[in-house]
C-alpha cells in the first residue's frame, strides 16, 4: 500500500498520508537562467529563491537528449549511476558558465575577472540549495523518469519530489510483505553452503520468472499511477482545513533559510528535518 497519495490543481499539490492527514504544497513559478543564477549567488539572504532558481535549472537541463538513457531506469532502491552524475557535471558547467561570464562581462566585468568569479560560483554550487536539490532531481529522473517541471510550466516543491521518491520505494526495505521475504530468500541464497537445500531448479525457476513479472507490473502500474497525478493538475486538492494544520510546522524552506543564515547548527538542521519533515539531510559533493 501506497504511503501517500497526490493530488494537484494549477496552484498547489496536496500530499496525504495513510492516516489521511493532509500537506499543501504551493507550486514554484519557474525562473528564467539568469534569474536562477542570481537567486543562487545570493542564496544567503534568498533561500526559497535559490531553491527555486536550483529546480529550475535543473528542470532545463534534464530535458537534454543525452540523459534520455538514464530517464526511469535506475531502480528505486539502487543508487544513481556515477556516469549519469559526471555527466550532469559537465552539462551544468556548460549550460551555465556561458550565461554566468555573458552577465557579468555586460555588467563590466572583464573576461579574467569574470572567469575568476564563474570559479568561484561552480565551486558553491556543490555544497547548499543547488546541490541538495540537485541531488534529489537526479533520483526523481533517474527512480522515476520526471523532472521538477509539470506540464503546466510550473515547479513541483523538493518536499513533494522527496515525498514522491519515499512513496515509491519497495516494502522490502522495512521488511514488509511479499517483497521482505524474497529480499530475505536472496539474502539466504547468497550466502548458501553445500549443505543448503536449494529444491528443484526448473520450478525455482519458474516461480522466479512469474514473481518478476507480477512484481515488474505492479511496479509500473504505481508509476503509471503517479505519472497520470503528476501531468493531471485537474484532480481536486483536500479542504482548506489542511493548510492550517500544516502551516504549524516549519517548512523546509525555513529551515534551509535559517542553517544557510547560521541560525541553526549542521545537528540542528539535520535534526528539525528530520524531526518536522523525516528527511534525511543527504549532499553529495562533487568538483565541478
Amino acid at each position: 500500500m501506497s504511503k501517500f497519495t497526490f493530488s494537484f490543481n494549477d496552484n498547489q499539490v496536496v500530499i496525504t498520508d495513510a492516516k489521511n492527514n493532509a500537506e499543501p504544497l504551493a507550486l514554484l513559478e519557474k525562473l528564467d537562467t539568469l534569474e536562477s543564477l542570481r537567486a543562487i549567488g545570493t542564496e544567503q539572504n534568498a533561500m526559497v529563491k535559490a531553491s527555486v532558481g536550483a529546480l529550475s535549472l535543473l528542470a532545463d537541463m534534464l530535458c537534454d537528449d543525452r540523459f534520455s538513457f538514464y530517464k526511469g531506469a535506475t531502480p528505486i532502491n539502487e543508487k544513481i549511476p556515477k556516469e549519469f552524475n559526471a555527466a550532469l557535471r559537465e552539462k551544468i558547467s556548460e549550460y551555465l558558465k556561458p550565461a554566468f561570464i555573458a552577465d557579468k562581462i555586460a555588467k563590466g566585468a572583464k573576461p579574467a575577472t569574470a572567469e575568476n568569479q564563474w570559479q568561484v560560483f561552480a565551486g558553491g554550487l556543490n555544497t547548499g540549495s543547488f546541490s541538495n536539490a540537485k541531488t534529489w532531481a537526479a533520483k526523481f529522473f533517474c527512480q522515476l523518469g520526471k523532472t521538477p517541471a509539470l506540464d503546466n510550466g510550473k515547479l513541483l516543491p523538493l518536499r513533494a519530489i522527496i515525498k514522491m521518491l519515499e512513496n515509491a520505494k519497495l516494502p522490502s526495505e522495512a521488511g514488509e510483505g511479499i517483497a521482505g521475504k524474497l529480499i530475505k530468500i536472496a539474502s539466504d541464497l547468497e550466502s548458501r553452503t553445500e549443505k543448503t537445500e536449494l529444491g528443484d531448479y526448473a520450478s525455482a525457476i519458474a516461480a522466479l520468472k512469474s514473481m518478476l513479472a507480477t512484481f515488474e507490473g505492479l511496479h509500473r502500474e504505481s508509476l503509471e499511477a503517479l505519472t497520470l497525478a503528476i501531468g493531471n493538475p485537474d484532480i481536486p486538492t483536500m479542504a482548506q482545513s489542511a493548510i492550517a494544520k500544516a502551516s504549524e510546522i516549519p517548512s523546509v524552506e525555513s529551515l534551509e533559510a535559517q542553517y544557510l543564515n547560521g541560525q541553526l547548527s549542521d545537528t540542528d538542521y539535520a535534526l528539525k528535518m528530520l524531526t518536522f519533515h523525516n528527511v534525511q539531510i543527504e549532499f553529495e559533493p562533487a568538483p565541478m
